[in-house]
């Protein structure tokens, strides 16, 4: 896998994408072991900053003491053979804002340390892909984000970012035909940042 991320440049910084075909057949433990590996690659990149993930709606975790709350934004990265390669609408609703919590909404989480997700039993993070999204905040911005999920009229996360801050977004694929991907926002240029950290979470020289 080549550390290489697509950079487009956006009214609110950069957007990076990567995205790349797993080798099949795809198993429970490479499904573990590439997860674990994303999951490295965001904490190398995001330091002290705290951490707040949206995994996807399980009515075994909506008691959990980290939930937050439950959103009915999701982010959307789609990564393919079925609706396309590297499209990236970014966050939609599940559903109107006051509809019923159902299972297509996504709970938010506060995270002490990023690789707490590997205690979510697998099934929990999707069905086709393993799909959760961080945002990496200073630690008093946490209002500012949930107001911002709460109103629901951007699909941008950078909107929500200010300088050093970053969103990060995880597909890692459980069924063929499907590709893992990655989409970094920021304010700040943190190409070589962001390369230099996957690179490492990966053991590429």
């Amino acid at each position: 896998m080549k550390p290489t991320f697509k950079i487009t440049p956006t009214s609110n910084g950069h957007t990076y994408l990567w995205f790349d075909q797993p080798d099949f057949p795809l198993t429970i433990s490479s499904c573990e072991q590439r997860l674990c590996a994303y999951l490295r690659f965001v904490k190398n990149l995001i330091g002290s900053k705290g951490i707040y993930a949206i995994i996807p709606y399980s009515v075994s975790l909506e008691d959990a003491p980290d939930v937050l709350a439950t959103t009915k934004r999701r982010y959307d990265l789609i990564a393919d053979d079925f609706r396309g390669m590297a499209v990236n609408p970014g966050f939609t609703c599940s559903s109107p804002v006051n509809a019923a919590v159902s299972s297509a909404d996504r709970l938010v989480i506060r995270l002490k340390d990023v690789m707490t997700i590997r205690s979510i039993p697998e099934e929990d993070l999707g069905e086709d892909s393993s799909q959760i999204s961080f945002f990496c905040l200073i630690q008093e911005r946490k209002d500012e984000l949930m107001e911002w999920l709460q109103n629901g009229l951007d699909s941008d996360p950078g909107t929500v970012l200010i300088k050093d801050e970053l969103f990060m977004h995880i597909n890692c694929a459980k069924r063929q035909g499907y590709y893992d991907a990655i989409a970094v926002h920021s304010r700040n240029d943190i190409q070589d940042q962001l390369e230099q950290a996957f690179s490492q979470a990966l053991d590429i020289t």
